[in-house]
């Protein structure tokens, strides 16, 4: 009872069928968006801006940097009994990466393709590597589904008011599911029984002292938490589960040897985009900056530089463009 019900057919076929999310994502409500259909909406400059500019940085961070690190890590992956140590750590390092631009550049067009219609998407990545525990990851990371597995999932099994053991219950439960939701596959419910595990036990710690955990080590959170994302993402990424133990196998024989090259074009292009992609984020973080609405503040002169560079950039940089990754979950 959070909405009325509505009685106009054609404002709910387009709630159901609008486009940009339609595919995957983000993952719009009811309460957000057919009240912005339903009502009639006008021209404004500052969200086609804000759309524009949005389009572009998403199509950057997909064609440019995702799709340059796919080169590496596709490699690497195809078969990983030809690498060391430190060749699968860097393609895990660089397939970590690779995922958040892929799907975080698909949100990006998506969103901004929906303001070029008038309409605001809820905000889908903010920014997740900069977490200081795994709790606030899932805050940041896929919003929309992060926020679709705790309503409908884990406040549905009763959330944290039936106890800390029922709650301990829900979390894996919500987190396996989270994980079975992305295929049928071992690989997939690992990846969520470690999550679930570590928001576990992220709530007894933090339940067992008077200021959080993240209060106290705020300064380890940071690290602690991308190693324990970027050990997940080896489930994710690898094609099966004997797969997955080897990569982790190898890895722990920490043979740091300098990682193999296959091609050092794509080497080089990987190192050189990551770095533009991390600093531009590193920008976002520290100077405060939304990205939903960063485009307003460009002239229309500066936004005619900013996507006549991207589409340069991108043209020299693609090839073929790979598929974004959550398109097929």
């Amino acid at each position: 009872k959070k909405l009325k019900p509505t009685k106009d057919f054609m404002a709910f076929s387009a709630f159901v069928c609008f486009f940009p999310q339609l595919v995957a994502g983000p993952i719009e409500r009811a309460t957000n968006l057919l009240p912005q259909i339903s009502k009639k909406r006008f021209f404004t400059k500052p969200l086609f801006k804000e759309g524009i500019v949005q389009i572009f940085i998403g199509l950057f961070r997909k064609i440019v940097i995702a799709d340059t690190l796919a080169n590496y890590v596709d490699v690497v992956y195809a078969d990983l009994s030809l690498y060391n140590s430190s060749t699968i750590l860097l393609a895990t390092f660089f397939y970590t990466f690779q995922i958040y631009f892929d799907f975080s550049g698909y949100s990006d067009i998506a969103i901004g393709t929906a303001k070029l219609f008038g309409i605001k998407f809820k905000q889908n990545f903010n920014l997740p590597y900069f977490s200081k525990s795994l709790t606030e990851f899932w805050r940041k990371w896929h919003i929309s589904l992060s926020f679709w597995l705790r309503d409908y999932l884990y406040i549905s099994l009763g959330g944290n008011r039936k106890g800390i053991r029922i709650t301990y219950r829900n979390l894996m439960i919500t987190m396996l599911l989270g994980g079975l939701w992305h295929g049928s596959s071992w690989n997939f419910i690992i990846w969520g029984g470690i999550h679930g595990v570590v928001l576990s036990v992220e709530k007894l710690l933090n339940s067992k002292s008077k200021s959080t955990i993240i209060e106290n080590f705020s300064f380890f959170g940071y690290p602690i938490t991308f190693i324990i994302v970027l050990f997940s993402w080896v489930f994710f990424r690898a094609e099966n589960l004997e797969s997955s133990i080897f990569a982790i196998s190898k890895i722990f024989e920490f043979n740091l040897s300098i990682p193999s090259i296959t091609d050092a074009n794509v080497f080089v292009n990987s190192i050189l985009m990551l770095c533009l992609g991390l600093l531009f984020d590193c920008y976002l973080y520290f100077k405060k900056v939304d990205l939903e609405d960063l485009g307003s503040k460009f002239t229309s002169t500066k936004i005619v530089i900013f996507c006549t560079v991207i589409t340069i950039i991108i043209n020299l940089f693609y090839s073929t463009s790979d598929n974004f990754i959550y398109f097929q979950f």
